[in-house]
Formats: C-alpha cells, sequence, structure tokens
C-alpha cells in the first residue's frame, strides 16, 4: 500500500508536468513567435504578425496586428519629373553638361560652380551627389533609372579614330536609380572617359563631350540629354556676327575658309587668360556632319587659337 501511495503521487506529478509543457509550446492561430515561413518562392520571410502591448490600452494575448512594411524616404518630385522625361524620350539614362571649371578646381569649387548654375533650381538633388574626378575642364551630370547600371573608364582615342577604353581600371560603379557629377576632358577635340551603360534596352557606350558644330551634347542613343542651352538672341547675335567678322579677317581663317571649310560658333564660352571667350569651331561637312578641326576663343578685339598638341590657347592677334 505504501509503495502503490507513492507511485500515485509520481503518476499526477509527471501528468501536470506534461501538462505544462503542451501549454508554453503551443501558439495561437494568429500569432507568431517571431519564426520564419517560406513563400511560394521558398524564400525565408520573417512572420508579419505579431502581439502588440501598447502603455495606454490593454490587449489580450490572443489579439494581433499586422507589422507595417518599411517605409522608404519620399520619392524626389524633381527627379521623379526627369525620370519621366527620360522614359519619355526612350532612354534608361539621362546627361547634363554643367559647364567649364578650372582644371585645378577643387571639389568645393566645382560644388560652387554647380550651385551658381540654373540647375539646381530644377535639379536640387544634383548639389548632394558624389563627384567622380577623372580630371578635365568639363563638369557634367549623369542620371540612370532603377534598371540600368553604369560604369566611368578611362578612355583614349587611337589612330584610327577609335576610344581605347581602359576596362581594367574603374573610375565609377553604380547600378540602379543613381546620380553624380563627372569632371573630365582636359581636350576640347576628345573626352578622356567612357560610361557605359547596361540595360533592358542594350549596352551602349557616352563620351562626354560637346559638338563642334553647336555647343551641344554629343547624346548617344540612349541617353537624355538635360542641359541647359544659352538662348542665343538678342544682344547675342550681335556679339556672335562681330566675332564671325573678327576672325574672318585672320588670314589662316580666310584661307580655310576659301577652301571650303565652314566656321560655327558653338554656343558655348570659356574663360581664357582670365577673359570670358566666346568659342568658335572650323571645320568641314561630311555626310550632314560637321567635323571641328580648329577652335578659336574671341573676346574683344582678342583672337585665341587652340593647339590641341599642347593643349593650350595662344593668342594669333588682334581684329
Amino acid at each position: 500500500m505504501k509503495f502503490s501511495g507513492i507511485a500515485s503521487v509520481l503518476a499526477l506529478l509527471i501528468s501536470a508536468m506534461l501538462s505544462g509543457c503542451a501549454d508554453k509550446g503551443t501558439v495561437s492561430s494568429g500569432q507568431s513567435s517571431g519564426s520564419s515561413h517560406a513563400d511560394n518562392s521558398g524564400t525565408a520571410k520573417e512572420s508579419s504578425v505579431i502581439s502588440v502591448v501598447s502603455e495606454n490600452s490593454t490587449v489580450s494575448a490572443d489579439e494581433t496586428h499586422d507589422v507595417p512594411e518599411k517605409t522608404s524616404e519620399p520619392a524626389d518630385p524633381l527627379l521623379e519629373a526627369l525620370y519621366a522625361k527620360i522614359d519619355e524620350s526612350g532612354c534608361r539614362a539621362g546627361m547634363a553638361f554643367i559647364g567649364f571649371v578650372d582644371p585645378e578646381a577643387s571639389e568645393d569649387d566645382m560644388r560652387a560652380y554647380l550651385e551658381s548654375s540654373q540647375y539646381p533650381e530644377k535639379y536640387a538633388f544634383l548639389t548632394s551627389a558624389p563627384i567622380v574626378d577623372a580630371g578635365g575642364t568639363e563638369l557634367y551630370a549623369i542620371v540612370t533609372k532603377a534598371d540600368c547600371g553604369v560604369s566611368v573608364y578611362p578612355a583614349m582615342p587611337t589612330e584610327s579614330g577609335l576610344y581605347d577604353i581602359k576596362t581594367d581600371t574603374v573610375l565609377y560603379q553604380g547600378s540602379g536609380a543613381d546620380c553624380f557629377l563627372l569632371r573630365c576632358n582636359m581636350s576640347d577635340i576628345f573626352s578622356n572617359v567612357a560610361v557605359s551603360f547596361s540595360s533592358p534596352i542594350g549596352d551602349f557606350y557616352q563620351f562626354p563631350m560637346l559638338s563642334g558644330k553647336d555647343g551641344r551634347l554629343c547624346a548617344a542613343d540612349g541617353v537624355y540629354d538635360f542641359s541647359f542651352y544659352a538662348d542665343n538672341s538678342g544682344e547675342t547675335d550681335v556679339d556672335v556676327r562681330i566675332a564671325t567678322e573678327l576672325l574672318l579677317e585672320v588670314y589662316e581663317v580666310q584661307e580655310r575658309s576659301q577652301q571650303g571649310m565652314t566656321l560655327l560658333y558653338t554656343g558655348q564660352k570659356q574663360t581664357i587668360d582670365g577673359r570670358e571667350c566666346m568659342i568658335f569651331a572650323l571645320g568641314t561637312t561630311h555626310d550632314s556632319q560637321f567635323v571641328s578641326e580648329y577652335l578659336y576663343g574671341v573676346c574683344d578685339n582678342l583672337i585665341y587659337w587652340y593647339d590641341a598638341v599642347s593643349d593650350s590657347w595662344n593668342v594669333i592677334g588682334a581684329g
């Protein structure tokens, strides 16, 4: 009897312990213990249902609430507007010529130059964009959409007129929605970088540079040009006409014009020896495409010619 009584007590204790363990391991329907589950794709995801208790309200242990999705940063309406224009153009990236900068300009100098331009008013997001410095006197802005990758490599023209792209040296690499500034081009004749874009519409290169014909960005297919260009009207037309007349008085310009070359104002200005000069191109037209062969700068009665070999501007005389 004594042994039987002890056995009964032990049986009751074991039954109580088993009952307690079962209660602790049970999760009621609709609750989560922070575990993971797999969706149809087999990817493990954290459960989005948890129990919540607020300081100012009482919630039963069985009550559950959905966890709100993580909110992203508000979309920049100015950037979204630019993306819309890029889409409308059928492109996947955008590029703009910001202006000419001193080859010795620091990052602060370049940002100050950008701030003084027309761009912050319409594209304020550019003011905080990183700067990729490949060395040079031209500043560009590059924007890519979410489905576009971008890389920047050093590049140099070959004797055959093609570019030798140094893909083993990456100056910048990004993917998805991206925006950055690029300082490049010590020469007005060719670009010293290649910007490689990769998107669903295909891979393509852009060599940032300005056309010698009209001073506009030479944009590749797939790249939307969102540059600001000066409206050459009013007094500016008079200035262009006077500068053209001065250039045509220069013997070498006269001679080359008589040989069939065309003199055009590029629409750009550049600071030479502390003076703001209008830049002209003298060249030929092949298959409806203007090819710049000589560059000149005109300021008041001073005329400069560009020496591509020494990459310098030299005075050739006064009008």
